[in-house]
């Protein structure tokens, strides 16, 4: 009887620490400070480097509103694994963790060539 008692407490024991609160995957939902927004079509490209009031933030209600180099924005945004759609526009996530993200977007070929890299950090 002693050893099945001492059984029972090491399987609850078990259960307790197995049903601990797991860790979740990194979402682009919440507020997001704009590191840099990179652009390149023919040969060209511009750099904008985020500053203190420039944010992006994604709402769980399908809302994405940013704060870009003083223009406010707000759109609808989804995402699929790795895939955003914001505003129509596709973009693929390359990053995605608890303090960064880059999102990509690129339309095109050859010398007509559009592309987009959108750094952002909590």
């Amino acid at each position: 009887m002693k050893k099945l008692l001492l059984f029972a407490m090491l399987l609850a024991t078990v259960a307790m620490t197995s049903c601990s609160k797991s860790s979740s995957s990194p979402s682009l939902v919440g507020k997001w400070k704009v590191v840099n927004l990179i652009s390149s079509s023919s040969g060209y490209t511009d750099t904008y480097t985020g500053v203190s009031t420039d944010y992006v933030e994604f709402k769980t209600n399908g809302t994405v509103t940013s704060f870009v180099d003083g223009e406010l924005t707000t759109t609808s945004y989804s995402v699929s694994g790795t895939n955003a759609v914001i505003d129509g526009v596709d973009y693929t996530i390359t990053t995605l963790t608890t303090s960064a993200a880059t999102l990509y977007h690129t339309e095109g070929t050859g010398s007509s060539r559009y592309q987009v890299t959108i750094n952002l950090r909590k």
